[in-house]
């Protein structure tokens, strides 16, 4: 490394800080990248995964009232029980239509659901009114009764596997996020070890660099001083100090 050698005093002890300073700044803009990272994930699961979750556990809920408000509806040949039955539908459907206004991604997925929830509600609703209208054979009630029921749990496992993909993804966000944390972790514990390396060699080579030819010409000033006039002084460098020597 004659050429660093042959570097300024100045520039040797700049090039320690210089090099500090641009691990420094890469690390930073590391740091700064996956705090925006862990942002954009914090901003996803306030302004889409909790809400979603909160409307799908609603939906859940409201399920088991709106088909028992159809089963007492069907036995019962009730007018009333079906009317608050189907406006518990309305509601639920408008949680659907909520589920897709907070995260457009899930459209394909909730109109998946919402036919499926159609077709038990029309389909429920239809048999509860040909009871109240007295307009079903003995023989064709068991059968549309279990079409009805086959329509109820077709529903209940569409709903069962798109809450487990909302939570799974709510699961993959926050993993996302710890992820990135412990990457910042590792980067920053590798590029100090780096630093600490490089800086520690270059410090060692400035510092001998420096001190080396001063010593020598310590020692060649005090053999002069004894009489041994021969002694010859190593010039160095061309920095400051090999100047000073010349």
């Amino acid at each position: 490394m004659n050429w660093f050698q042959n570097l300024s005093v100045r520039l040797k002890i700049l090039s320690v800080a210089g090099l500090g300073i641009v691990l420094f700044v890469v690390y930073a803009a590391y740091s700064f990248y996956i705090a925006e990272t862990n942002i954009d994930h914090l901003k996803r699961i306030e302004s889409q995964d909790f809400p979603v979750l909160e409307l799908v556990n609603a939906n859940n809920v409201d399920f088991i009232a709106i088909s028992e408000s159809f089963i007492a509806a069907i036995t019962q040949a009730d007018p009333d029980l079906l009317q608050e039955a189907q406006s518990r539908a309305a509601e639920f459907e408008q949680r659907l239509a909520d589920i897709r206004r907070t995260d457009p991604s899930l459209s394909g997925s909730v109109e998946d659901l919402r036919r499926s929830f159609s077709a038990y509600i029309g389909e429920a609703t239809t048999l509860a009114r040909s009871l109240i209208n007295s307009d079903v054979a003995a023989d064709d009630l068991y059968q549309r009764i279990s079409h009805v029921r086959g329509l109820q749990d077709a529903y209940e496992t569409h709903q069962k596997a798109f809450e487990k993909q909302r939570y799974e993804a709510f699961r993959d966000t926050l993993n996302a996020s710890r992820s990135d944390n412990l990457s910042t972790q590792k980067i920053g514990l590798f590029l100090g070890l780096v630093a600490f390396t490089l800086l520690a060699l270059i410090a060692l080579r400035v510092t001998r660099a420096i001190t080396l030819p001063l010593e020598g010409a310590v020692n060649a000033a005090d053999n002069i001083a004894n009489g041994k006039w021969d002694t010859k002084i190593e010039k160095g460098g061309r920095d400051e100090t090999g100047h000073l020597l010349h």
